[in-house]
Protein backbone atom coordinates (compact mmCIF):
# COMPACT_ATOMS: atom_id res chain seq x y z
CA UNK A 1 0.00 0.00 0.00
CA UNK A 2 1.31 3.30 -0.81
CA UNK A 3 1.42 6.17 1.84
CA UNK A 4 -1.20 8.59 2.41
CA UNK A 5 -0.32 11.62 0.21
CA UNK A 6 -0.90 15.30 1.36
CA UNK A 7 -3.87 16.92 -0.26
CA UNK A 8 -2.47 19.12 -2.99
CA UNK A 9 0.74 16.97 -3.55
CA UNK A 10 1.99 16.49 -6.71
CA UNK A 11 3.06 12.91 -7.59
CA UNK A 12 6.84 14.54 -7.94
CA UNK A 13 6.61 16.01 -5.04
CA UNK A 14 6.12 12.76 -3.46
CA UNK A 15 8.97 11.30 -4.49
CA UNK A 16 11.30 13.43 -4.40
CA UNK A 17 10.36 14.50 -0.76
CA UNK A 18 10.87 10.87 -0.20
CA UNK A 19 14.06 10.24 -1.21
CA UNK A 20 15.59 13.33 -0.48
CA UNK A 21 18.77 12.91 1.22
CA UNK A 22 19.20 14.10 5.05
CA UNK A 23 21.52 16.75 5.95
CA UNK A 24 24.98 15.66 7.41
CA UNK A 25 25.40 16.15 10.69
CA UNK A 26 28.20 18.96 11.74
CA UNK A 27 31.19 17.85 14.20
CA UNK A 28 32.77 20.06 16.53
CA UNK A 29 35.97 21.49 14.95
CA UNK A 30 39.19 19.21 15.27
CA UNK A 31 36.71 16.03 16.06
CA UNK A 32 36.86 13.29 13.46
CA UNK A 33 34.54 10.89 13.23
CA UNK A 34 34.08 7.38 13.53
CA UNK A 35 33.06 6.38 10.14
CA UNK A 36 35.75 8.86 8.65
CA UNK A 37 38.52 7.45 10.71
CA UNK A 38 37.86 3.78 10.51
CA UNK A 39 39.52 3.18 6.84
CA UNK A 40 42.56 5.21 8.00
CA UNK A 41 42.93 2.17 10.76
CA UNK A 42 42.10 -1.09 9.21
CA UNK A 43 43.79 -1.04 6.22
CA UNK A 44 47.30 -1.62 7.16
CA UNK A 45 45.51 -4.42 9.29
CA UNK A 46 43.87 -5.99 6.49
CA UNK A 47 47.22 -5.72 4.68
CA UNK A 48 48.87 -7.49 7.41
CA UNK A 49 46.54 -10.59 7.29
CA UNK A 50 46.36 -10.89 3.34
CA UNK A 51 49.60 -10.55 3.30
CA UNK A 52 49.46 -13.47 6.22
CA UNK A 53 46.78 -15.71 3.99
CA UNK A 54 49.07 -15.23 0.83
CA UNK A 55 51.99 -16.12 2.49
CA UNK A 56 50.22 -19.74 4.39
CA UNK A 57 48.60 -20.44 0.62
CA UNK A 58 52.37 -20.24 -0.63
CA UNK A 59 53.17 -22.29 2.07
CA UNK A 60 49.94 -25.13 1.42
CA UNK A 61 50.77 -24.70 -2.87
CA UNK A 62 54.07 -25.88 -2.07
CA UNK A 63 53.65 -28.78 -0.11
CA UNK A 64 51.02 -29.71 -2.57
CA UNK A 65 53.25 -29.58 -5.04
CA UNK A 66 56.07 -31.53 -3.24
CA UNK A 67 53.60 -34.31 -2.22
CA UNK A 68 52.54 -34.57 -5.91
CA UNK A 69 56.21 -34.53 -7.14
CA UNK A 70 56.95 -37.45 -4.82
CA UNK A 71 54.29 -39.23 -5.87
CA UNK A 72 55.03 -39.04 -9.28
CA UNK A 73 58.86 -40.35 -8.46
CA UNK A 74 56.96 -43.30 -6.23
CA UNK A 75 54.87 -44.10 -9.47
CA UNK A 76 57.78 -44.15 -11.84
CA UNK A 77 59.95 -46.13 -9.04
CA UNK A 78 57.19 -48.92 -9.13
CA UNK A 79 57.36 -48.97 -12.74
CA UNK A 80 60.75 -49.25 -13.31
CA UNK A 81 60.88 -52.15 -10.18
CA UNK A 82 58.10 -53.89 -12.28
CA UNK A 83 60.21 -53.67 -15.49
CA UNK A 84 63.18 -54.56 -13.74
CA UNK A 85 61.75 -57.92 -12.55
CA UNK A 86 60.15 -58.44 -16.14
CA UNK A 87 63.82 -57.74 -17.54
CA UNK A 88 65.30 -59.84 -15.11
CA UNK A 89 62.85 -62.53 -15.75
CA UNK A 90 63.05 -62.40 -19.60
CA UNK A 91 66.67 -62.48 -19.40
CA UNK A 92 66.16 -65.48 -17.50
CA UNK A 93 64.15 -67.49 -19.64
CA UNK A 94 66.10 -66.61 -21.98
CA UNK A 95 69.00 -67.43 -20.93
CA UNK A 96 67.87 -70.90 -19.28
CA UNK A 97 67.11 -71.67 -23.37
CA UNK A 98 71.05 -72.71 -23.45
CA UNK A 99 71.55 -73.96 -20.04
CA UNK A 100 70.84 -77.79 -19.16
CA UNK A 101 69.44 -76.86 -15.42
CA UNK A 102 66.58 -74.72 -17.06
CA UNK A 103 67.53 -71.73 -15.34
CA UNK A 104 70.08 -68.61 -16.03
CA UNK A 105 73.58 -69.53 -15.44
CA UNK A 106 75.54 -66.41 -14.87
CA UNK A 107 79.12 -65.70 -13.33
CA UNK A 108 79.78 -64.65 -10.18
CA UNK A 109 82.13 -61.76 -11.09
CA UNK A 110 78.70 -60.24 -12.66
CA UNK A 111 77.38 -59.63 -9.48
CA UNK A 112 77.79 -56.57 -7.57
CA UNK A 113 77.57 -57.17 -3.86
CA UNK A 114 76.26 -54.17 -1.68
CA UNK A 115 75.82 -55.19 1.83
CA UNK A 116 75.50 -58.49 3.77
CA UNK A 117 71.69 -59.11 4.98
CA UNK A 118 72.17 -62.67 6.87
CA UNK A 119 73.99 -65.29 7.51
CA UNK A 120 73.69 -68.66 9.03
CA UNK A 121 75.55 -72.34 9.04
CA UNK A 122 75.68 -72.90 5.50
CA UNK A 123 74.49 -69.80 3.71
CA UNK A 124 75.16 -66.09 3.81
CA UNK A 125 72.47 -63.70 2.18
CA UNK A 126 73.54 -60.51 0.39
CA UNK A 127 71.85 -57.32 -0.88
CA UNK A 128 73.22 -57.27 -4.46
CA UNK A 129 72.79 -55.61 -8.06
CA UNK A 130 72.83 -57.67 -11.44
CA UNK A 131 72.55 -55.64 -14.27
CA UNK A 132 71.97 -52.71 -12.43
CA UNK A 133 69.01 -54.38 -10.22
CA UNK A 134 68.54 -54.72 -7.01
CA UNK A 135 68.63 -58.54 -6.20
CA UNK A 136 68.87 -60.81 -3.53
CA UNK A 137 71.83 -63.12 -3.15
CA UNK A 138 72.42 -66.43 -1.41
CA UNK A 139 75.84 -68.03 -0.99
CA UNK A 140 75.86 -71.60 0.12
CA UNK A 141 79.80 -71.80 1.46
CA UNK A 142 81.52 -75.26 0.54
CA UNK A 143 84.57 -76.07 -1.35
CA UNK A 144 84.60 -79.69 -1.15
CA UNK A 145 80.86 -79.90 -3.08
CA UNK A 146 80.72 -83.03 -4.97
CA UNK A 147 79.63 -83.56 -8.92
CA UNK A 148 76.46 -85.19 -8.10
CA UNK A 149 75.25 -82.93 -5.01
CA UNK A 150 76.07 -80.30 -7.60
CA UNK A 151 73.81 -81.69 -9.94
CA UNK A 152 71.19 -81.62 -7.84
CA UNK A 153 71.19 -78.29 -6.58
CA UNK A 154 70.83 -77.32 -9.88
CA UNK A 155 67.86 -79.64 -10.81
CA UNK A 156 66.32 -78.19 -7.72
CA UNK A 157 66.64 -74.39 -8.27
CA UNK A 158 65.91 -75.32 -11.81
CA UNK A 159 62.29 -76.87 -11.11
CA UNK A 160 62.04 -73.93 -8.29
CA UNK A 161 62.73 -70.78 -10.64
CA UNK A 162 59.54 -72.22 -12.88
CA UNK A 163 57.35 -71.58 -10.06
CA UNK A 164 55.21 -68.54 -10.57
CA UNK A 165 52.89 -67.53 -7.90
CA UNK A 166 52.74 -63.59 -6.31
CA UNK A 167 53.50 -64.81 -3.15
CA UNK A 168 56.68 -67.09 -3.75
CA UNK A 169 60.05 -65.39 -4.30
CA UNK A 170 61.04 -65.36 -8.16
CA UNK A 171 64.52 -67.16 -8.45
CA UNK A 172 66.00 -65.42 -11.68
CA UNK A 173 69.53 -67.36 -11.80
CA UNK A 174 72.25 -69.07 -9.79
CA UNK A 175 75.91 -69.22 -9.95
CA UNK A 176 77.10 -72.67 -10.13
CA UNK A 177 80.88 -72.33 -10.13
CA UNK A 178 82.49 -74.47 -7.20
CA UNK A 179 83.12 -72.98 -4.79
CA UNK A 180 80.64 -70.18 -5.33
CA UNK A 181 77.00 -72.11 -5.60
CA UNK A 182 74.82 -68.55 -4.90
CA UNK A 183 71.05 -68.15 -5.91
CA UNK A 184 69.71 -65.34 -7.35
CA UNK A 185 66.14 -63.97 -7.12
CA UNK A 186 64.15 -61.05 -6.19
CA UNK A 187 64.82 -58.57 -3.61
CA UNK A 188 62.37 -57.66 -1.39
CA UNK A 189 62.94 -54.32 0.64
CA UNK A 190 61.63 -55.22 4.81
CA UNK A 191 63.55 -57.93 4.61
CA UNK A 192 61.63 -61.27 6.44
CA UNK A 193 58.40 -61.66 7.76
CA UNK A 194 60.76 -62.41 11.45
CA UNK A 195 61.79 -58.71 11.01
CA UNK A 196 59.02 -57.17 10.52
CA UNK A 197 56.93 -58.71 13.16
CA UNK A 198 60.18 -58.60 16.43
CA UNK A 199 62.28 -55.54 14.78
CA UNK A 200 60.27 -52.97 13.86
CA UNK A 201 57.68 -50.29 14.47
CA UNK A 202 55.23 -51.51 11.94
CA UNK A 203 51.76 -52.32 12.92
CA UNK A 204 50.25 -55.34 12.45
CA UNK A 205 46.48 -55.55 13.17
CA UNK A 206 43.97 -58.28 13.00
CA UNK A 207 43.16 -56.94 9.43
CA UNK A 208 46.59 -57.05 8.11
CA UNK A 209 47.60 -60.48 9.89
CA UNK A 210 44.57 -62.48 8.46
CA UNK A 211 45.53 -61.04 5.13
CA UNK A 212 49.29 -61.95 5.78
CA UNK A 213 48.20 -65.76 6.55
CA UNK A 214 46.20 -65.83 3.82
CA UNK A 215 48.72 -64.91 1.00
CA UNK A 216 51.15 -67.47 2.50
CA UNK A 217 48.84 -70.43 2.73
CA UNK A 218 47.83 -69.48 -0.78
CA UNK A 219 51.89 -69.87 -1.64
CA UNK A 220 51.52 -73.28 0.18
CA UNK A 221 48.65 -74.79 -1.28
CA UNK A 222 50.72 -73.67 -4.99
CA UNK A 223 54.01 -75.56 -3.73
CA UNK A 224 52.16 -78.30 -2.42
CA UNK A 225 49.96 -78.38 -5.52
CA UNK A 226 53.39 -78.79 -7.39
CA UNK A 227 54.07 -81.97 -5.40
CA UNK A 228 57.06 -79.60 -3.68
CA UNK A 229 57.81 -79.78 0.29
CA UNK A 230 59.07 -76.40 1.54
CA UNK A 231 60.55 -78.27 4.52
CA UNK A 232 61.87 -75.03 6.03
CA UNK A 233 58.72 -72.80 7.07
CA UNK A 234 59.36 -70.34 9.40
CA UNK A 235 58.94 -66.36 9.36
CA UNK A 236 63.07 -65.71 8.58
CA UNK A 237 62.05 -67.75 5.56
CA UNK A 238 58.94 -65.44 4.54
CA UNK A 239 59.73 -62.19 2.54
CA UNK A 240 57.68 -58.94 2.82
CA UNK A 241 57.35 -56.66 0.20
CA UNK A 242 56.76 -52.76 0.47
CA UNK A 243 52.97 -52.88 0.47
CA UNK A 244 53.68 -55.80 3.44
CA UNK A 245 52.52 -58.72 1.13
CA UNK A 246 54.58 -62.14 2.12
CA UNK A 247 56.34 -63.95 -0.38
CA UNK A 248 57.93 -67.51 0.66
CA UNK A 249 61.29 -68.18 -0.13
CA UNK A 250 64.46 -70.55 0.41
CA UNK A 251 62.35 -74.18 0.17
CA UNK A 252 64.82 -75.94 2.06
CA UNK A 253 67.44 -76.56 -0.71
CA UNK A 254 69.93 -75.05 1.31
CA UNK A 255 69.35 -76.79 4.16
CA UNK A 256 69.27 -80.08 2.40
CA UNK A 257 72.43 -79.72 0.50
CA UNK A 258 74.40 -79.09 3.20
CA UNK A 259 72.99 -81.63 5.16
CA UNK A 260 74.27 -83.85 2.26
CA UNK A 261 76.85 -82.71 2.22
CA UNK A 262 77.68 -83.30 5.45
CA UNK A 263 76.80 -86.93 4.99
CA UNK A 264 79.16 -87.25 2.27
CA UNK A 265 82.10 -86.13 4.53
CA UNK A 266 81.25 -88.91 6.67
CA UNK A 267 80.10 -86.66 9.48
CA UNK A 268 79.19 -88.54 12.75
CA UNK A 269 76.54 -85.97 13.78
CA UNK A 270 73.25 -86.27 13.33
CA UNK A 271 71.68 -83.31 11.65
CA UNK A 272 68.20 -81.83 11.89
CA UNK A 273 66.45 -80.65 8.28
CA UNK A 274 64.75 -77.81 9.59
CA UNK A 275 64.51 -75.88 12.54
CA UNK A 276 63.46 -76.64 15.79
CA UNK A 277 60.57 -74.48 17.27
CA UNK A 278 58.95 -75.07 13.56
CA UNK A 279 59.56 -78.75 13.70
CA UNK A 280 56.70 -80.92 13.67
CA UNK A 281 56.89 -84.26 16.20
CA UNK A 282 57.72 -87.32 13.09
CA UNK A 283 60.49 -84.56 12.26
CA UNK A 284 61.90 -85.29 15.27
CA UNK A 285 61.67 -88.71 15.28
CA UNK A 286 63.49 -88.51 12.18
CA UNK A 287 60.76 -89.53 9.69
CA UNK A 288 60.72 -87.68 5.97
CA UNK A 289 59.54 -83.88 5.69
CA UNK A 290 55.85 -84.22 3.90
CA UNK A 291 53.17 -81.94 3.52
CA UNK A 292 51.81 -82.27 6.62
CA UNK A 293 54.78 -81.28 8.44
CA UNK A 294 54.47 -77.87 6.23
CA UNK A 295 51.34 -77.06 7.58
CA UNK A 296 52.19 -78.17 11.28
CA UNK A 297 54.98 -75.18 10.26
CA UNK A 298 52.65 -72.75 9.03
CA UNK A 299 50.42 -73.38 12.55
CA UNK A 300 53.56 -71.90 14.71
CA UNK A 301 53.88 -69.61 11.72
CA UNK A 302 50.33 -68.33 12.09
CA UNK A 303 50.69 -68.34 16.09
CA UNK A 304 53.69 -65.77 15.85
CA UNK A 305 51.86 -63.07 12.86
CA UNK A 306 48.99 -63.08 15.72
CA UNK A 307 50.82 -63.14 19.10
CA UNK A 308 54.01 -61.47 17.62
CA UNK A 309 56.07 -63.33 19.96
CA UNK A 310 58.76 -65.97 19.09
CA UNK A 311 57.63 -69.58 19.80
CA UNK A 312 60.02 -71.53 22.28
CA UNK A 313 62.01 -68.05 23.32
CA UNK A 314 65.11 -68.95 25.26
CA UNK A 315 64.40 -72.83 25.05
CA UNK A 316 66.85 -75.46 23.79
CA UNK A 317 67.01 -78.12 21.42
CA UNK A 318 66.70 -80.50 23.52
CA UNK A 319 63.88 -78.72 25.62
CA UNK A 320 61.90 -78.04 22.59
CA UNK A 321 62.39 -81.57 20.99
CA UNK A 322 61.05 -83.61 24.21
CA UNK A 323 58.44 -80.33 24.89
CA UNK A 324 56.70 -81.22 21.05
CA UNK A 325 57.19 -85.26 21.34
CA UNK A 326 55.49 -84.61 24.67
CA UNK A 327 52.29 -82.70 23.14
CA UNK A 328 53.45 -79.31 24.20
CA UNK A 329 52.95 -76.32 21.86
CA UNK A 330 53.03 -72.51 22.65
CA UNK A 331 50.69 -70.96 24.49
CA UNK A 332 47.80 -69.00 23.74
CA UNK A 333 48.27 -65.58 26.11
CA UNK A 334 45.30 -63.05 25.77
CA UNK A 335 46.29 -61.26 29.50
CA UNK A 336 49.81 -60.36 28.18
CA UNK A 337 49.78 -56.66 28.59
CA UNK A 338 52.61 -56.19 26.19
CA UNK A 339 52.26 -58.19 23.68
CA UNK A 340 48.17 -59.05 24.22
CA UNK A 341 47.44 -61.76 21.04
CA UNK A 342 45.03 -60.83 18.45
CA UNK A 343 43.03 -64.23 17.96
CA UNK A 344 39.87 -65.03 18.10
CA UNK A 345 37.82 -68.45 18.46
CA UNK A 346 37.82 -69.66 15.02
CA UNK A 347 41.97 -68.20 14.73
CA UNK A 348 42.93 -70.41 17.67
CA UNK A 349 40.77 -73.47 16.64
CA UNK A 350 42.72 -73.07 13.13
CA UNK A 351 46.22 -73.19 14.29
CA UNK A 352 45.59 -75.93 16.62
CA UNK A 353 44.09 -78.40 14.31
CA UNK A 354 47.54 -77.22 12.22
CA UNK A 355 49.84 -78.14 14.71
CA UNK A 356 48.28 -81.45 16.21
CA UNK A 357 50.38 -84.22 16.84
CA UNK A 358 49.00 -86.84 14.57
CA UNK A 359 50.17 -85.51 10.91
CA UNK A 360 46.92 -87.14 9.12
CA UNK A 361 44.45 -84.71 11.53
CA UNK A 362 46.09 -81.93 10.38
CA UNK A 363 44.25 -79.49 8.00
CA UNK A 364 45.41 -79.04 3.89
CA UNK A 365 46.75 -75.65 2.46
CA UNK A 366 43.23 -75.75 0.99
CA UNK A 367 41.25 -76.30 3.61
Amino acid sequence: LEPARAMGDSEDDYYEDDFEPAEPETQPSGVVSAAQSEPIATIPAISCRCASLEKKVAELEKKLADATAELRKERVKGRRRAGARQRLTETSVENSISTSSGVAEVKYSDIVIDQQVSGGGFSIVYKARWMSIPVALKRIFDPNITQELLDEFRNEVSMLSRFRHPNICQIFATVSTPPNLCIVCEWLPRGSLHHVLHASRIEINKKRGKAMAMQAASALLYIHGQNVVHRDLKPMNILVDEYLRVKITDFGFAIDVASKIEKAKESKEKMLVGSPPYMAPELWQGKAATKQSDIYAFGIVLWEIFGRQIPFQGTDVKTIRQSVLKGARPKFDANDSECPMLFGSKAERLVKTCWTKCAMERLSAKR
